[in-house]
C-alpha cells in the first residue's frame, strides 16, 4: 500500500487502480486461507472415510450377518470396565429376563450410562462376560435411546423408518405410542416435514419422541433407555413410560433419575448403583423396606 501510494503521487498509477488492486487482492487472499482450513478438514476426515469403506466392505461380504436376538435372558457376570485406568464398573453381575422391565438408578457418576453402553457394545475391552441366552456375545439385537438424539436432515417419516419400507398404519401406530401425534398434527406437511440439520427445528423432548417412535417401529427385542424421557414434561414422560412398560416380549432397561413411587412400582426389578457397583437390587417395595441406599435416594428425591 505504501509503494502504491508513492506510485500514485508520481502519477504512475491512479487512485482507482489502487482500490481495484486492493479488492482483487482480498478476493485472492480469502480463498487461500479457506483452502488451508479445508486441507486440515480433509486430513481429519480421511481416516474416518477409510473406516466406513472398510466396514461397508465387510458387511457386504457377509450378506447373512445378523445380530443374535434375546429370546430368554441377558446376563452379566463379574463385568468390570475402566476409562484410562480409572475403574467405572466394578464386578457387575445382573440378569435380565425377556419381557421384563428394569430400572437402573443411582447418583450421577455412579456408572449407570456406562453400564448401558457396555451392554450395547460401545466398549468391548471389559473384563467378565456378557451372555445372551447362555451364549457369549459382544452385542445382541437391541436399540439404545439416549438423551442426545441424532436426526438426519430429512423428513420425520424417514427419521422414524430409517428409510425402510413400513406401512402407514404401522408408522402412525408408533407415532401415537410415542406421544408424537400432537406434534405431527401441528405441522402443515405432517410426517413429510423436514427436520433440518440434526432436528434444529424441534425441541429436545420432540426429538426424543421421534427416537422412541423409531425404536418401537423396528421392534427390537431389547430396548435400552438412557434418560430417554428427560426432556419431556412429567405427564408425557409418564404416559410414554407406561406405554413402553406395557409392551409384551420386549425387555426394557431404563436409566432414570426420576425416583417417583408410582413409576418405580411398575418395574419388575430395580438396580441401585453406587460408585460403579450394584449396591442393591429388587422390587420397589423390597428396596424401600430395606431402608438402605435406595430408600435414601428415594427420600432425597421427594
Amino acid at each position: 500500500m505504501t509503494l502504491s501510494g508513492v506510485f500514485a503521487v508520481r502519477g504512475l498509477i491512479t487512485i482507482g487502480s489502487i482500490i481495484a488492486v486492493t479488492q482483487l487482492t482480498g478476493q485472492a487472499i480469502s480463498p487461500a486461507f479457506q483452502l488451508s482450513a479445508k486441507i486440515s478438514q480433509y486430513k481429519a476426515v480421511k481416516p474416518v472415510c477409510n473406516q466406513i469403506i472398510e466396514v461397508s466392505s465387510v458387511v457386504s461380504a457377509e450378506e447373512d450377518l445378523q445380530l443374535p436376538a434375546m429370546s430368554q435372558s441377558l446376563s452379566l457376570s463379574d463385568v468390570s470396565f475402566s476409562y484410562n485406568d480409572t475403574p467405572v464398573l466394578k464386578h457387575i453381575t445382573a440378569n435380565f429376563i425377556k419381557g421384563k422391565k428394569y430400572a437402573v438408578v443411582g447418583k450421577s457418576g455412579s456408572g449407570k450410562s456406562t453400564l448401558l453402553k457396555v451392554i450395547a457394545g460401545f466398549y468391548d475391552d471389559y473384563s467378565g462376560s456378557i451372555t445372551v441366552d447362555g451364549k457369549d456375545t459382544s452385542i445382541c439385537d437391541l436399540t439404545l435411546i439416549s438423551q442426545d438424539t441424532f436426526l438426519f436432515d430429512d423428513t420425520i417419516r424417514n427419521n422414524i423408518t430409517l428409510f425402510g419400507d413400513y406401512s402407514e398404519a404401522d408408522i402412525m401406530s408408533v407415532v401415537r405410542l410415542s406421544g408424537l401425534e400432537d406434534v405431527i398434527e401441528g405441522l402443515e406437511a405432517g410426517l413429510d416435514t423436514q427436520v433440518e440439520e440434526n432436528g434444529s427445528r424441534f425441541s429436545g423432548g420432540e426429538k426424543q419422541r421421534i427416537a422412541i417412535a423409531r425404536a418401537l417401529l423396528h421392534k427390537k427385542t431389547l430396548m435400552l433407555f438412557d434418560e430417554a424421557t428427560s426432556s419431556l414434561d412429567n405427564e408425557n414422560a409418564n404416559k410414554i413410560e407406561a406405554t413402553i412398560k406395557g409392551l409384551t416380549d420386549i425387555t426394557c432397561i431404563f436409566v432414570t433419575h426420576k425416583l417417583q413411587g408410582h413409576a418405580l412400582r411398575g418395574y419388575d426389578g430395580i438396580f441401585v448403583m453406587d460408585n460403579g457397583e450394584i449396591a442393591e437390587n429388587g422390587k420397589y417395595q423390597e428396596l424401600i423396606e430395606k431402608n438402605g441406599l435406595f430408600h435414601n435416594l428415594y427420600s432425597a428425591g421427594k
